[in-house]
């Protein structure tokens, strides 16, 4: 290790940045493994790292992916250097890629280290990923970011919402953003500043702004979710003392229209952190290419562990967890199922990351998958007082601008709501205004009424055009 004195303040500060990174590798050149993948975002700060590290312990040699197969191919390679840093892996086109696999299989042989330095793991052919052992470079913590801010500003007094503003940042964009911030003449040290920058630049996942006021008819799961989810992690040294185990996996199940999504949305913006969506749709859709949908779900997952605190939301996640042995696409489903399994098992052991899930067909779902989640919360058709509340949020507009008629009892729109769901109640007020638009007056009962017969009538006409096929499982036909 080099002596840390003879270190700019720079150089230690990335030594003790890395520290884990170092300590990982270290343990597995001990155990003589011969070909290591590091990943993370930063890929040129750890290459400089590992090159600090390893040569104390022997010659080193940077090179590049593609320079290396030319020269491997024209068995031009000389190098007696005992570690090979290899960068840009994951860009070789298929041409160049063999040459370059095979030749760093036989460095391997001749006892050589070869460390290959990529930002991400999902990105690289899986032929090398399965010789491979495999080194996770995750985003700093919030003491690591304090102390990088403490070394930028030469001040011991950083802001605690300073800090949670660049949490799932890498160092290299820290110091980026408040490159800008400085360059633009705006104060750094101001989280908002901070925040605007982060989403210019780096377009970090907008949450939907969904509240819990939005949503109605959801007391007792909100009280639950803020019970189990959100104070024990903003009191996370109490949560540890105590030895409460901190769900790491939720599943909202209802009918379709009854909020699940909007649910996870709100919990996400309670809780602030970074939000990533797997699109299941997405997913599906590029399972036509061999290995592309297993490849997004790793991609996904790999980027919420990096940026930690994050979420992870699988919306109708049915669509690929079905139960194996009926599924008759099971053939290229599963493969999609077992990578989840893999990912949600390998988020379970990380601190600050969950996974939100929603389904309308439970019954559906791998009983594999359903133990992976801590918290299964039913999310029901709204009863009276609940539809009341929701037609209330939908009107609460035309309530503050005296714009809904005296006429309108909500009792009767309670009554005349029996079995709808909050979706199909948002859509009668939103039926009713437009009405009222077009009239250029309030909103009156009897728009609200005719909005609700009306979609009473198109629902009655729309069932009864549908056939025993229509209404048979769909996974049958999917």
């Amino acid at each position: 290790m080099p002596h840390r004195k003879s270190l700019s303040p720079i150089a230690r500060l990335l030594l003790d940045a890395y520290h884990e990174t170092i300590e990982k590798i270290k343990q597995l050149l001990e155990k003589r493994s011969r070909i290591i993948i590091v990943h993370g975002n930063d890929t040129a700060e750890i290459q400089a790292v590992l090159k600090s590290y390893l040569s104390s312990y022997g010659k080193v040699m940077a090179v590049d992916a593609i320079n290396l197969s030319i020269r491997a191919h024209a068995n031009r390679f000389r190098s007696n250097a005992k570690y090979i840093l290899v960068r840009n892996l994951e860009k070789l086109s298929p041409e160049y890629l063999e040459d370059a696999l095979l030749f760093i299989e036989n460095l391997a042989q001749k006892r050589r280290y070869v460390i290959i330095v990529t930002e991400s793991l999902a990105r690289l052919d899986p032929s090398i990923s399965r010789i491979a052992e495999h080194v996770e470079v995750r985003n700093p913590g919030f003491k690591k970011i304090k102390k990088l801010l403490k070394y930028i500003f030469n001040c011991d007094d950083i802001p605690e919402e300073l800090i949670e503003s660049l949490l799932g940042l890498s160092f290299n964009q820290i110091t980026f953003i408040i490159k800008k911030a400085l360059d633009e003449n705006l104060n750094p040290l101001n989280p908002e500043t901070i925040r605007m920058l982060r989403r210019r630049y780096f377009g970090v996942p907008e949450i939907k702004r969904v509240r819990w006021e939005d949503l109605g008819g959801i007391e007792k799961i909100k009280s639950m979710l803020y019970e189990r989810i959100v104070l024990p992690y903003r009191k996370i040294e109490l949560t540890k003392k105590l030895g409460y185990k901190l769900p790491k996996g939720i599943l909202l199940v209802g009918p379709p229209g009854t909020g699940k999504t909007s649910i996870a949305l709100a919990l996400a913006n309670e809780l602030g952190w970074n939000f990533y969506e797997l699109g299941i749709g997405r997913i599906l859709s590029s399972s036509s290419i061999v290995g592309e949908g297993e490849r997004e779900i790793m991609e996904v997952f790999e980027k919420a562990r990096k940026s930690a605190p994050s979420i992870i939301l699988i919306d109708e996640i049915d669509g690929i967890g079905m139960i194996r042995g009926i599924d008759p696409n099971e053939s290229w489903r599963a493969p999609l199922l077992l990578t989840l399994l893999s990912e949600i098992d390998g988020v379970r052991g990380s601190e600050g990351i969950l996974v939100i899930a929603t389904t309308n067909r439970p019954d559906r779902l791998d009983p594999a998958l359903l133990r992976r989640f801590d918290l299964v919360i039913e999310v029901p058709l709204p009863d009276g007082k609940a539809r009341e509340e929701i037609f209330r949020i939908h009107l609460k507009d035309a309530i503050r601008n005296n714009l809904l008629d005296a006429s309108v009892d909500f009792g009767t729109l309670v009554k005349e709501t029996e079995g709808f769901s909050g979706a199909e109640i948002a859509h009668i007020c939103e039926a009713a205004k437009a009405k009222a638009i077009k009239e250029n007056t309030k909103i009156t009962m009897d728009m609200l009424l005719n909005a609700i017969k009306e979609y009473k009538e198109r629902k009655k006409r729309l069932l009864s055009q549908l056939t025993e096929w229509d209404i048979a499982p769909a996974f049958l036909f999917t």
